[in-house]
C-alpha cells in the first residue's frame, strides 16, 4: 500500500516537471518584436553620411523599381567608417523588427563593409548600421571613451553571376545567391 502512494507521487511530480519543463522554453523563444524608428529612405546610386554620438541603432529603407528588379541581380550596399560598424539587411519590415537576417557584416577602420543582397522579394528592404561603442580587444567597453561614429552608406545596383555562395566571401563581405 506505501509502494503504491510513493509510485503515484513520483508519477505525478514527473508528470508536472515534464509538462512544466515543456511550457517554459516556450516562453522564452518568443522573440520580442522591436519597432524601427527614424527610418531614412537610400535611394539606388545614393551615397549617405551618418554619425553616431553614442553607441545606437540607424536605419535605412530602399525599395527597388521595377526596371532594378529586371535589369540587375543585386542590390549592393558599402559602408565605410573609420570605426567598428555592424550592418544588417532585411527583406521587409516584420524581419527587419524581428531581428532576422542573413545578411550580416561588420566595417573596419581599413575595410568597408560590402553586403550583395538579391532582388528576390518584392517591397522595401531595410538596413541597419549598429554601433557598440570603442572597446578593448576583448570587446569590453572603454571607460570615458569618445564614442562617436561617422560613416558613409552606398547602395547600388550590380549584377552577380551565380555563384556556390562562398566564393568571393570574406569576413566583411555577405554575397549569399
Amino acid at each position: 500500500m506505501k509502494f503504491k502512494n510513493v509510485s503515484r507521487i513520483t508519477a505525478c511530480a514527473l508528470i508536472f516537471a515534464l509538462i512544466f519543463s515543456l511550457m517554459v522554453p516556450l516562453k522564452s523563444q518568443a522573440a520580442a518584436a522591436t519597432p524601427i524608428e527614424n527610418v531614412k529612405t537610400i535611394k539606388n546610386g545614393d551615397t549617405l553620411d551618418g554619425k553616431f554620438e553614442k553607441p545606437d541603432v540607424q536605419w535605412y529603407q530602399i525599395s527597388p523599381t521595377t526596371e532594378e528588379v529586371q535589369k540587375f541581380s543585386h542590390i549592393e550596399f558599402e559602408v565605410n567608417s573609420d570605426k567598428i560598424l555592424n550592418i544588417s539587411v532585411y527583406q521587409d519590415k516584420e524581419k527587419a523588427e524581428k531581428d532576422e537576417s542573413n545578411y550580416i557584416v561588420s566595417s573596419y577602420p581599413d575595410e568597408k563593409a560590402v553586403v550583395d543582397f538579391p532582388y528576390a522579394w518584392e517591397g522595401t528592404y531595410y538596413v541597419k548600421v549598429e554601433y557598440f561603442g570603442d572597446t578593448d580587444d576583448e570587446g569590453n567597453p572603454i571607460p570615458d571613451a569618445e564614442n562617436v561614429a561617422e560613416y558613409s552608406i552606398n547602395a547600388h545596383s550590380v549584377t552577380l553571376p551565380p555563384s556556390s555562395g562562398d566564393e568571393g566571401r570574406t569576413s566583411n563581405h555577405a554575397r549569399l545567391n
